[in-house]
């Protein structure tokens, strides 16, 4: 009985999360978007999202690093002003 109890509070957390960070990507570019979930997420390089999408690896480097930068100042938003305010 522990184990579900623990099983259901973790899957309650990881939908926190979810949403969180779906919040947070609002305010990414489309390509900010796909360089951050392509390399942090799935494991690509940037050279090879690059190559996919038809840009340059360098086009894909700032594209996310600029992705976890604005996802940084919107996550410490949420931390500073509740997420209560943000959501409502």
């Amino acid at each position: 009985m522990a184990g579900s109890i623990e099983q259901a509070h973790h899957s309650v957390e990881m939908s926190e999360v979810r949403l969180l960070l779906r919040f947070a990507a609002n305010d990414l570019t489309p390509r900010q978007r796909e360089a951050l979930v392509s390399v942090v997420l799935n494991g690509q390089t940037d050279r090879d999202v690059a190559a996919r999408i038809g840009v340059s690896f360098q086009a894909v480097y700032h594209a996310r690093k600029k992705a976890v930068v604005i996802m940084r100042r919107k996550l410490a938003t949420l931390r500073i002003h509740g997420i209560e305010d943000m959501l409502s």
